[in-house]
């Protein structure tokens, strides 16, 4: 799920394998590239896969994003904002595998949360 707040963003959501089995784990990052000052938040997925990153930043309305990383697996990046709430599953490829992960927005929390 993704929560605003005047001055905060949170995600959560869910990271999976191509076969849909969670992936625990894998490291996720949460930036504002184009404002180097801004904070980073960091967390890692939990044994289901779940997982839940973000906090307070300066109020007003922006776009971070979302990176996931896990050795073995071809890297995520998605564009979050501020603006709106939504459920994020993280689907990563094997590095050999000739797909790209990628990311989905979905409507029902991923981890019951």
């Amino acid at each position: 799920m993704l929560l605003a707040c005047e001055g905060g963003i949170f995600v959560n959501g869910k990271v999976v394998g191509p076969d849909n089995r969670p992936i625990s784990d894998a490291h996720l990052g949460l930036d504002r590239p184009e404002e180097p000052s801004a904070r980073t938040f960091e967390s890692t997925s939990d044994k289901n896969g779940c997982f839940d990153v973000g906090g307070l930043d300066a109020p007003g309305v922006y776009t971070f994003t979302l990176h996931v990383t896990q050795p073995k697996f071809k890297d995520a990046t998605v564009q979050v904002s501020t603006e709106g709430a939504s459920d994020v599953v993280i689907t990563l490829e094997p590095e050999n595998s000739r797909l790209s992960s990628k990311a989905a927005f979905v409507k029902t929390a991923p981890c019951g949360r």
